[in-house]
């Protein structure tokens, strides 16, 4: 209804004698009176109910619909709460299935309690038993809270931030400044150079580029910590039933859930500084199309390997042990070599014409950058594993910080083989496991494997009984 008064708005910001002509103030008025009426009418006409296992919701003023949703379609339930919606103590709720390209259905300002009820129904997929099953049940599962975020371990998520992009958008921004400041006749590198030392020129561009280092490096900073703030505030995760909830953020409220069979895969990683910190970032991905993926997977900050290993047991109960049991291998020497031989080929053209015309400076830098990426290379390499065992996959990753995923075998959807012309020669294959949310990639591993591991992937799911959402 709030949106009704927009054209009051629109009113006060117009000038001139138009503003102030009463053909104006009229017509708005009268807009202004029927958007009022007409969302009056659509609230009212706008109800949801469970019956037969299935969430029903009628809507619209002219056109009339109706949507039925069976509760096991249902992925996941998800709550947002804006400012606008804590001061109502309102939320909006959306609800998401695997095969919509967006959201399946969202209710705005739903009273909390009530939308919890619902929430809760859903994943513990319980029928409405009130009268009429046209009132949701009142009755509540407690949630069992399992893991909270502390402003410690806030603060250690918010300093152990992946700081590249913030430095990167603030260098940009820094040079973009500089640049429209000369153009005005404000040389603020001039101006730095009065406050360096007197010393040598190269000292002065030294201390200048340092100075611009340091800087970059506070704001980026800054601007992580407000951004973790802002987004993992009051980070709780919750069981609830066979299911988890994530509820965290600052101003914009957030709240996921999603239940244990319909999550396809788990995957937690470190980033160089979040190992230093020994801090983990878990995600659970549930089935979903491309377009919101990112939107249904949860994603907690700041856990513990204990805290993890919980997690874990959660979600694979009986397969934890096969997984602890599980040991990964190396995949073939040629994933190392095709990325040396390819930042050979990108680099080594610019050091020999640099080398040629004699820009040692160049020279230098691009050998470093060189040695640099041979270096990732070597630690992409090692860390790179995988182990398929009867009931689940592992893939194990990362180059300077960490990264394992986890998938059941029976949720596989396809099981793809590629092969390049180069892996060919090598009798080697590229395995991909597909299932509702991705895929796990497995490269260079022997093309017989590959075979193997595909029919056997495939008789799993073709004898498997369970469900796989």
């Amino acid at each position: 209804m709030l949106r009704q008064f927009f054209p009051i708005f629109i009113l006060i910001f117009i000038n001139g004698k138009w503003a102030k002509t009463w053909g104006i103030l009229i017509a708005f008025s009268v807009l202004i009176f029927f958007g009022i009426i007409y969302s009056i009418v659509a609230f009212f006409r706008h109800r949801y109910f469970i019956k037969d296992s299935k969430l029903i919701v009628t809507k619209g003023v002219f056109k009339k619909t109706r949507l039925e949703i069976p509760l096991d379609r249902i992925q996941s339930v998800n709550f947002q709460q804006g400012i606008i919606h804590q001061l109502f103590d309102v939320v909006k709720l959306e609800m998401d299935t695997a095969g919509s390209a967006k959201n399946e259905m969202e209710l705005y300002a739903l009273e909390e309690e009530r939308a919890q009820q619902l929430s809760e129904i859903i994943l513990s997929h319980k029928k409405a038993t009130s009268k009429k099953d046209r009132e949701i049940n009142t009755s509540t599962q407690e949630r069992k809270r399992v893991f909270t975020l502390s402003l410690f371990q806030l603060f250690k998520v918010g300093i152990t931030e992946n700081h590249i992009r913030s430095g990167g958008v603030i260098l940009f921004f820094f040079i973009w400044l500089f640049d429209n400041l000369r153009e005005l006749g404000l040389d603020m590198y001039g101006r730095m150079e009065e406050y360096a030392p007197d010393a040598e020129q190269v000292s002065q561009n030294l201390f200048i580029v340092f100075m611009l280092i340091a800087l970059i490096v506070i704001v980026s900073l800054i601007i992580s910590m407000v951004r973790t703030v802002l987004k993992y505030f009051d980070l709780n995760m919750f069981r609830l039933a066979d299911g988890f909830v994530v509820k965290s953020g600052l101003l914009n409220k957030k709240e996921y859930a999603a239940k244990d069979r319909k999550i396809q895969m788990m995957e937690w990683s470190q980033n160089l500084l979040q190992s230093m910190a020994k801090i983990y970032e878990l995600t659970m991905k549930q089935a979903s199309s491309v377009q919101v993926s990112d939107k249904r997977a949860l994603k907690v900050v700041g856990l513990s390997k204990p805290d993890i290993e919980q997690t874990a047991a959660y979600i694979f109960k009986k397969l934890k042990q096969e997984i602890d049991r599980l040991v990964p291998k190396k995949v073939n020497g040629y994933y190392l070599l095709r990325r040396i031989l390819i930042a050979a080929y990108i680099f080594a053209p610019g050091m020999i014409a640099t080398l040629y015309l004699g820009i040692t400076p160049v020279t230098i830098i691009l050998t470093s950058l060189l040695l640099f990426i041979y270096f990732a290379s070597l630690l992409k390499y090692y860390k790179k594993k995988y182990a398929v065992g009867e009931n689940v996959v592992v893939v194990e990753g990362g180059t300077f910080g960490r990264r394992r995923e986890f998938a059941e075998v029976y949720k596989a959807q396809a099981v793809e083989i590629t092969t390049t012309p180069f892996q060919r020669r090598r009798k080697l294959a590229t395995l991909h496991l597909i299932n509702a949310s991705g895929a796990i990639i497995i490269p260079e591993i022997p093309f017989d494997e590959a075979l193997q591991l595909r029919d056997r992937i495939l008789y799993k799911v073709e004898s498997t009984k369970k469900s796989w959402m």
